[in-house]
């Protein structure tokens, strides 16, 4: 007859199983589940002292622990467990369902100091094992990254918070907004939210004079700094400046073709200053305003551009 209490050791192991580490019974298996200590990289994370004292009723406990050593033992099956489950997770992740669904796993270990703080981020994208990390904690830079790796759509990216609109200290003129912002595709003249590696394109930022004092059908000069980020690493980029007039009339601004970018998901932000084309012209004030930023994705290939 078969002991139903019995563990197969053939089976693969299951979290808990403690009976598998020699010096372990049935009944110590289940005293240490009753003292709250279900897996085994929680056994693992025990000292023999530790094991006694949360098994006051076992007899000779700290002894056994040390002797057949449970710690070593239960982080052998904790280890055995987490190669299963990681080779499991790639299989899921590779699998092309009919409904078009399917996974995509990463991990996320943070190196933390005493105080909580973190000292180091490291991810890994666990269908392809690809690595990377960096100091301290940075949210966007987290989702960035894995947002590039699972190339989601870029409307399930959040922007970084950034002002819509900057107002110089000394400023008594109101306030300039940029109420647009697009990438704008060379060939098309539409926006554009994704883009071809390389393939130049414009932007477009229209401004907004109505809360400022600046009189209707007014010309005045502007200077537009263009900087760009790579979203994955946020590492900056300067694509340049752009001067001209403009009319409070007509408040479009239109960069000129930029050069093309490497693959990648990029973030995009434009700085706008506009004052008087004359220097003596003391009754206007200079204004500046900030982009919120917006996000722009650039492929290898030929796809439907939307």
């Amino acid at each position: 007859m078969v002991n139903p209490n019995r563990i197969d050791l053939q089976a693969e192991p299951q979290e808990g199983e403690f009976r598998r580490i020699k010096g372990i019974a049935q009944a110590t298996e289940q005293a240490l589940h009753v003292a709250g200590i279900l897996t085994f990289n929680k056994l693992a994370s025990l000292t023999p002292d530790e094991i006694a004292e949360a098994l006051p009723g076992q007899v000779g406990v700290k002894e056994r622990a040390v002797r057949q050593d449970w710690k070593g033992e239960a982080a052998k099956f904790a280890h055995r467990l987490s190669e299963t489950s990681k080779t499991e997770d790639v299989e899921e992740d590779t699998q092309d369902p009919s409904d078009g669904k399917h996974y995509e796993s990463f991990k996320v270990s943070l190196l933390l100091h005493d105080n909580r703080n973190v000292k180091r981020t490291d991810v890994e994208w666990v269908r392809t094992s690809t690595k990377d990390h960096w100091s301290g904690w940075e949210p966007d830079r987290l989702t960035a990254w894995i947002a590039e790796k699972a190339e989601l759509a870029l409307d399930e990216i959040a922007s970084p918070k950034l002002p819509t609109h900057a107002v110089s200290p000394n400023n008594n003129s109101g306030v300039l907004k940029i109420t647009n912002f697009q990438v704008i595709g060379p060939a098309s003249k539409k926006p554009k939210k994704v883009l071809l590696d390389g393939a130049p394109f414009e932007l477009r930022l229209d401004l907004d004079f109505s809360e400022t004092d600046i009189p209707a059908n007014s010309v005045l000069c502007f200077r537009c700094d263009i900087k760009i980020r790579k979203l994955h690493n946020w590492e900056q980029m300067h694509m340049g400046a752009v001067f001209g007039n403009i009319n409070t009339d007509d408040p479009t601004i239109m960069t000129g073709l930029l050069s093309g970018l490497p693959t990648g998901i990029y973030h995009l932000q434009a700085a706008i200053v506009v004052g008087p084309i004359k220097a003596t012209d003391t009754n206007r004030k200079e204004l500046d305003a900030i982009s919120e930023g917006l996000l722009v994705r650039v492929l290898e290939s030929q796809p439907e551009l939307t």
